[in-house]
């Protein structure tokens, strides 16, 4: 029976492989949520700034406006703290996917080395089952006095 003497390495390799993947996956869904609270936030904000304020056919409030005009600011200061956080995820996923790949190379050379030496443990797993045929079909001929027939007539003819 064949047995991989680093498959203990090569399954620790593997679950580093789906650990890594994991972290990828939760990063990748920060960066989502990230996106989307910012294009949430952009929408309330064109939102705001395209109404014009207060109606149009009433008289203009300047502390209103004030208020809309901070409120704005706000959003625009919490817009660019959300650009800023989403590109350092970004930056943080790339780094992630670095490592995935590391991770998933480190265990196909593992993998790889098993195949090989499974496909070798089997080629001579082959070879010693026909070497163990021919040695019985062989000890079946010489045992029964075939070939001692043959040898023992001159000419290995019978008269």
């Amino acid at each position: 029976m064949f047995v991989f003497r680093l498959e203990s390495v090569l399954k620790h390799r593997a679950r580093k492989v789906e650990e890594e993947a994991r972290r990828l996956r939760r990063i990748e869904a920060s960066l989502l949520d990230l996106r989307a609270r910012r294009s949430e936030l952009e929408s309330r904000r064109k939102q705001l700034s395209c109404s014009g304020g207060p109606g149009r056919d009433s008289c203009v409030d300047i502390q209103q406006w004030r208020r809309l005009s901070d409120y704005l600011e706000r959003l625009r200061r919490r817009r660019d703290e959300l650009l800023s956080a989403e590109r350092e995820m970004l930056e943080r996923a790339n780094e992630q996917r670095r490592k995935l790949c590391e991770a998933q190379r480190e265990c196909e050379v593992l993998e790889k080395l098993r195949d090989r030496q499974l496909a070798s443990w089997s080629e001579e797993q082959r070879r010693s089952e026909q070497k163990e045929l021919d040695d019985v079909g062989g000890r079946a001929f010489w045992g029964r006095g075939r070939f001692s027939d043959v040898v023992a007539k001159p000419g290995g003819v019978e008269a």
